[in-house]
Formats: C-alpha cells, sequence, structure tokens
C-alpha cells in the first residue's frame, strides 16, 4: 500500500487556481492487464496524486485511466490529456486546424468517459514550426479555445523538449498557458531556467522523467537525492 503524501497541497501554478500535491501519475506506461492498472491508478490517487497525465497517443491509456475514474474517482483528479498531428495521426486527414483539435478533444473525452478534461495540452511543440503551426489564426488553440468556451476542457497547457531559449520565447508570448511539461532530474536540468520563469509568470510545472527514466532508483541515496531536489523546485513531478 502506499502511504499517504505526507506534504501540503501546492499551488499549482498561479494561473490555473488549482491546488495540488507534488507527485503525480504519468499514464504512458500502465500494466497491460486492464484490472491492475485500474487498481493501481485508484492506489496512487487514494495516496494524494490527483494530477493525472495521460495521452491520445498512449495505446490504450485514455481507456483504462478512465475506468479507474469510475465509482467517484473522477471527484479525486485533476485529468490531463493530450494530441497533437505531428506526435499522432488518428486519421490520415489529421492536421493543426481547431476543428481537428477539437474533434480529437470529444474523442479523448470519450475515450475516458468524462463529461470534462481539467487540463488539454498541445503534444511536444518541440521546434517554432509546431508552435507557430499550434498558435496560428485556426489553429490547434483555438480548437481548444473552443472546447474551454463550452466548459468542455478547463486549462491549457503544452509539453516540449524544444530548445530553452526557443520556449522562453514560448512563455513570454503564450498568455493563454497554464501549465507547461518538460524534462528534469539531477541529471538533466537544462530546463531549470525555462522552469524557473515559468514560476515566475504563475504557470504550473510539470517534469517528465524525475528519475531519469529509472536510473537514479538503482541507487537509493541518488533516488533519495532526485526526490528531495525535484519536489523542492516544481509543483508536480510524474511517477510513472
Amino acid at each position: 500500500m502506499l502511504k499517504k503524501q505526507q506534504t501540503e497541497l501546492r499551488d499549482f501554478g498561479q494561473r490555473s487556481g488549482l491546488k495540488v500535491y507534488p507527485v503525480s501519475i504519468g499514464a504512458m506506461r500502465l500494466p497491460a492487464d486492464e484490472q491492475e492498472a485500474i487498481a493501481l491508478m485508484r492506489m496512487a490517487m487514494d495516496a494524494g496524486m490527483v494530477y493525472i497525465d495521460t495521452s491520445r497517443g498512449y495505446a490504450d491509456s485514455e481507456i483504462k485511466v478512465g475506468k479507474s475514474l469510475k465509482d467517484g474517482y473522477r471527484d479525486k483528479a485533476i485529468l490531463s490529456t493530450k494530441w497533437s498531428p505531428w506526435n499522432l495521426k488518428v486519421q490520415d486527414d489529421d492536421d493543426t486546424s481547431a476543428d481537428c483539435t477539437y474533434k480529437r478533444i470529444i474523442e479523448s473525452m470519450e475515450r475516458l468517459g468524462v463529461e470534462y478534461l481539467d487540463f488539454y495540452q498541445i503534444w511536444s511543440i518541440n521546434n517554432s514550426e509546431h508552435y507557430a503551426q499550434a498558435t496560428k489564426s485556426g489553429g490547434m488553440l483555438d480548437g481548444i479555445r473552443r472546447a474551454v468556451d463550452e466548459g468542455l476542457v478547463g486549462h491549457i497547457g503544452f509539453t516540449t523538449h524544444d530548445t530553452p531559449e526557443n520556449i522562453s520565447r514560448y512563455l513570454d508570448e503564450a498568455d493563454w498557458c497554464e501549465a507547461i511539461l518538460c524534462t528534469h532530474n539531477i541529471m538533466d536540468q537544462t530546463y531549470s531556467p525555462v522552469l524557473a520563469k515559468a514560476h515566475r509568470k504563475g504557470i504550473a510545472t510539470i517534469v517528465m522523467n524525475p528519475i531519469a527514466g529509472g536510473m537514479l532508483a538503482e541507487d537509493s541515496s541518488l533516488l533519495s537525492q532526485a526526490v528531495r531536489e525535484t519536489l523542492g523546485g516544481d509543483d508536480v513531478v510524474e511517477a510513472g
């Protein structure tokens, strides 16, 4: 059994107005067995891991996450999913248009079996062209904004592996952004300046790979240091 997180809720940035415990659920690699995945998700939520990150591109993750949210668990969760056509073409004609993005949002909600998403993120803005295509008039951002206006999505963010310089520029321009997800751990602190800037702007920060894909978990002293340092500066770290 996981112990309830022995820490206080923290602000999930200032723009979102949400509060979270610092360890969250990354749902990319859930167990293949559905019942095992549901049990694991619920055990994590019972332990205080309320922020859940999934994606249309994570195989059947959305479906398993959705089933884990039944029986009252949806009310415990801050649910986020994501998509982009450069990462996954569900249909051959998928593009960066607002209409296509809106359609993918509705599809994810159906797969998850939910009536709303707390967050929807533009998945992997990894270069300037991605950013331009996502934020152009009639582009992905407009499709997400339509869902926000209709009460289907609460907040907007993006994930990235772009250069720190590019991301810094995006943060200056993106007054719509309420959360950013990028890599950060004691072995790779490339994005430290980006995370600091996001904090100053009130943008929630979520870090992936906090234990470097498991490498830092092989040594207990390194694991302790990784957890201590990562939890110290970021709003949420993803487990999983």
